[in-house]
């Protein structure tokens, strides 16, 4: 759906499988704190390529959960962070994050005290119902010039979750604030199998307009059209589900073995150095 649109979301059918993580549910369970010695390398990669572009010291996570990301942001440097979500993260998160956690309704305007360097929210909007959306965005926006955003698409969770909805919806709810869209993670980490495949496939950074110099200082320009992308990981799950019901029992190691061929394609090894390749588009004034 595109701003404007209907509030209804396209469901699917109870049988088609989850094919992501964390949980669906529009209520979802308390995750589990990572284990010792876990890489979270999601929240390494994008922060870390963020954190080179323009060195961030506060930042705000809407979502956080158990803190993993202001963590790691705090790893990088952050001195000031800040973590909003569900009351039911809150005895977890407290005894995992290093970072203050608050208790808030995100699908209401939350006011900050002071902006921040950097606000995130990563697979949280879609768990949310539709009429959250407008004043999630303007949360981000008035959080932070820069936002790293992520949201699931249509049937990413098997349409369970509550608002999932193409790249193109979220950026113009950005646009509307000021702020502009800059695709620039995906295509530097869209081969790393280390990160979950809906933060390569969903996550994208926005700027307000006038906050953009550490890009344009570097030839990166902002994203004139931004679109949804399908990560090929999401599209052999489902065709792989599709296919094996339909044939009643067909074998499904076509799925890991599809799979398996295209992370043996020429892609950069795991362990290159991602790098942000400049977007070929006109800076905003």
């Amino acid at each position: 759906m595109m701003p404007g649109s209907s509030d209804e979301t396209p469901h699917a059918s109870s049988h088609v499988p989850d094919v992501s993580q964390p949980s669906a549910a529009a209520s979802p369970e308390i995750p589990a704190a990572p284990a010792p010695g876990q890489k979270m390398a999601a929240e390494r990669a994008l922060l870390g390529l963020l954190y080179d572009l323009r060195k961030f010291h506060s930042v705000v996570d809407f979502g956080c959960g158990l803190g993993n990301w202001l963590n790691v942001a705090r790893e990088l440097g952050a001195t000031e962070t800040r973590g909003y979500d569900n009351a039911e993260f809150l005895a977890a998160a407290r005894g995992f994050a290093k970072t203050d956690i608050f208790a808030a309704d995100l699908s209401q305007f939350i006011e900050m005290e002071k902006r921040s360097d950097l606000a995130i929210c990563l697979e949280t909007a879609d768990r949310l119902g539709a009429d959250a959306a407008v004043p999630l965005i303007r949360t981000l926006c008035a959080a932070a010039d820069w936002v790293l955003f992520a949201a699931a698409p249509p049937f990413q969770q098997a349409g369970q979750r509550r608002n999932e909805n193409w790249l193109e919806y979220w950026a113009g709810l950005f646009s509307s604030n000021g702020f502009l869209c800059y695709d620039i993670l995906r295509p530097a980490l869209w081969h790393d199998r280390d990160i979950a495949f809906y933060f390569r496939q969903n996550a994208c950074l926005y700027v307000r307009k006038g906050a953009q110099e550490a890009l344009r200082s570097r030839g990166i320009g902002p994203s004139a059209s931004p679109a949804s992308m399908i990560h090929p990981e999401l599209f052999l799950k489902l065709m792989s589900w599709l296919v094996n019901r339909a044939a009643s029992g067909t074998d499904s190691r076509a799925f890991a073995e599809d799979l398996a061929d295209f992370y043996q394609g020429p892609w950069p090894a795991p362990d290159a150095k991602p790098e942000i390749p400049p977007v070929v588009a006109g800076d905003a004034p």
